[in-house]
């Protein structure tokens, strides 16, 4: 049986790789399904995060063993511009016409 706790970090966890997910896409054109945004890409993904000093404990671990607080502060810190994508060769795509 999930507590309710439990249950609001799995649906902050979702939350939380929706809004990377989309970011993914907005920003760079890169489709990549929720379930599978990393904050550790492998070597085959085409994006890598970037983020301030100041947000670098967010990507110690993996998303699956953050907490309730991280998954929200990842998702403001996308807002805030403080977290970013970039592709793997570190270009940005450019504005097709």
């Amino acid at each position: 049986m999930s507590t309710p706790a439990n249950r609001k970090r799995a649906l902050e966890r979702i939350n939380c790789r929706e809004e990377l997910s989309e970011h993914l896409k907005n920003k760079l054109s890169i489709l990549v399904a929720p379930a599978e945004v990393r904050l550790h890409p492998l070597n085959t993904d085409k994006y890598r995060w970037h983020f301030k000093d100041s947000k670098r404990y967010l990507f110690t671990n993996q998303l699956s063993k953050l907490s309730t607080n991280a998954y929200i502060e990842i998702r403001r810190a996308l807002t805030s511009g403080d977290i970013w994508a970039v592709l793997q060769d570190g270009l940005q795509p450019s504005n097709k016409a």
